[in-house]
Formats: structure tokens, sequence, C-alpha cells
């Protein structure tokens, strides 16, 4: 019995060391800055007033998500956005200048609105990277720009829509506090996204979570897989209870109806029996133990 437990400790460190620890990529998933290209929001202050002009040869940027085997390392500063679809084209960028703020004031940007799943996450050089800003988490919807070129890190955890965006206003005020300075005139800018919508529970992804991906999920049942691939709805390589729960939550969904929240249609769920099926997974490790202990 120890020996099996062993086992079944190895296939799991198995699983987890296949993992493909990644850094995020300027254009989303793995897609570099060549590939996708800087989309900068120049920010002017001249004779008092503050401008913002949006680069507009670069295209929409489109929040990626990770392929399927990859991910960022749990224990990381982006640990937090594994199984987001993320972009940090958009940066903040000095423009034009005839003078600096005022002695006690600064540049600030302060969300004025977004899509409500939209995160966003600080970069080098802010500092601490990785942290949540403008509203993400309950952080502050206002940020203290330091004038350096900054990406931002935006992402969205399964995004079900195809557009997401987010509106700031740039202005001067009080360097510690944020507190605008009616002295000067502020900007306004709107930052877009794409996506490519997904659908938790869609194992086969053909746009609705229905009976053909509980299949799915039964055929797969107790076997690692490449992380997010299959019926690994929760992205840890195996396919187990876990993802039986994501599909019978999201059952009924559709990518043709997209909300904040996934729309479910009350129909009949098939339940397994949690006896059979736990007995059914330990089976499954123990053929393989029985396969593979000569390994070991």
């Amino acid at each position: 019995m120890i020996r099996f437990t062993i086992a079944i400790c190895l296939l799991l460190s198995a699983q987890r060391a296949s993992a493909a620890y990644v850094q995020p990529m300027m254009g989303g998933g793995q897609v570099s800055q060549g590939e996708a290209g800087m989309k900068h929001a120049d920010i002017s202050f001249e004779a008092g007033v503050l401008s913002v002009h949006v680069d507009d040869t670069i295209a929409t940027p489109v929040l990626r998500p990770l392929d399927a085997g990859d991910e960022f390392d749990p224990a990381g500063t982006w640990g937090a956005i594994n199984q987001h679809a993320y972009n940090f084209q958009y940066g903040w960028n000095p423009g034009r200048f005839d003078a600096y703020p005022p002695a006690g004031t600064w540049i600030w940007i302060e969300q004025l609105d977004a899509s409500p799943e939209l995160e966003v996450y600080q970069r080098p050089p802010a500092s601490p990277s990785g942290q949540a800003i403008f509203g993400t988490d309950g952080s502050n919807p206002r940020w203290r720009w330091s004038l350096s070129m900054t990406h931002n890190l935006y992402a969205v955890a399964s995004p079900l829509r195809d557009e997401y965006f987010a509106e700031y206003r740039v202005y001067i005020g009080d360097d510690t506090t944020g507190q605008p300075d009616s002295r000067f005139t502020p900007a306004e800018v709107t930052f877009y996204f794409e996506a490519l919508p997904e659908l938790t529970g869609d194992y086969d992804e053909n746009g609705t979570v229905n009976a053909e991906d509980y299949a799915l999920w039964l055929e797969q049942f107790g076997s690692s897989v490449l992380l997010g691939s299959g019926a690994d709805g929760n992205q840890d390589g195996i396919v187990d209870l876990a993802d039986y729960t994501l599909w019978r939550n999201h059952l009924g969904a559709t990518l043709a109806v997209q909300s904040a929240e996934v729309p479910v249609t009350p129909v009949e769920v098939p339940e397994p029996d949690s006896f059979a099926t736990a007995a059914s997974f330990i089976l499954a490790l123990f053929a393989w133990w029985r396969t593979s202990k000569g390994r070991y």
C-alpha cells in the first residue's frame, strides 16, 4: 500500500514537472513583442494642458491565453493569471513636455470605467511588479505614473466576450494622495481589447456545454493530459471530479449568449456515483502503477 501511495505521488509530481513554466509575452499567450508590437499612449503636458495620443498604426491588442501545456509558475509573480487571457501591448509613454508638474503635484492616471472582468497588474519599471492596480482586487483606481514608458498587464479569466475596454483620465494631482488639481486640464482615453471567447466545460470546443462534453470527460477520466487540454477544465493536468463539476455548473451555456455571468439552462444532469467514480480513478492509478513500477 505504501508503494502504491508513493506511485500516486510520483504520478502527480511527474505531471506537474512536465508543465512548461513560461514568462508573460507582450502579445499574450507566447506572442512576442516582435510579433505584436508596442501600442503607445503618448502623454504630453504643454501650457498646463494634458493630452494623450494612442498609436493607431498598431492593431487592437488581443487578449490571448497560454497554449495547453504552458503555465506561469504558480509561486511566481504571474501565477495569479494562470487560466487567464492577457496582453501588455498598451504602454503609457512620455510625449511632449514644456514643463514638469509643479512641486507637490504629479501626473496620475485614474480608471473611470472598464469591462467588469478586466484585471490590470503593473509591470516594470513600476514596482512591485505584478501588483493589482486600477481597481483590480479592490486596489486604488488611481495610479501614479513614473513618467517612464510602462506596459501594464491586462487580463481576463476565461473570456466570454470578444471585446473589452478600459477608460482613463490622465490628470495632474497631489503628489501623495492623487487628489486632482483643478488648475490643469486633464485628458481622457480609452483602451480597447479583442479576445477569443472561451467557454468553461466546453471540452469538445463546439461552442455549447452539453452531453458530448460529458462523454469526453468520461472517456478521459483519471488520465493525465497536457494542462488545459481535453476535459481538463481546471488546468491541473488531470481529468477528475473537479472537471466534472465545472462541466455540470456550466451545462447549457453557449458562446452565442455572452454576458458577465455564464447563462445556464436548467437540464437534467447525469450525476456520477461518487464511490464508483473514485473507485475507477483508483483502479486507473493502480493499473498505471502496475505497468510502470519497474521504472521506480
